[in-house]
């Protein structure tokens, strides 16, 4: 349903900021991380979003072919708003 692929699409958007927030961590308490600034942090979360939005069409597709009959109520659902 849609309500898992949002979960899921959230989760893993949330773990990657979480990985953002100690490389944080790491700049203020290790000297020489090396970790880049806000440009690496920004590529970072897009790629994340990018690999949410993946995963999420891979669960439906995946979902639908399993489906066929649910499939076709899933596509009736209204949309969340």
């Amino acid at each position: 349903s849609y309500g898992v692929m949002l979960l899921c699409g959230a989760a893993g958007m949330g773990f990657g900021a979480f990985n953002e927030i100690v490389e944080f961590v790491a700049t203020l308490t290790v000297p020489d991380t090396n970790v880049g600034g806000y440009i690496n942090t920004g590529w970072d979360l897009v790629a994340n979003m990018v690999g949410a939005i993946m995963a999420c069409t891979w669960i439906k597709l995946r979902y639908a072919a399993a489906n066929p009959s649910v499939s076709s109520v899933m596509e009736s659902e209204p949309p969340l708003s």
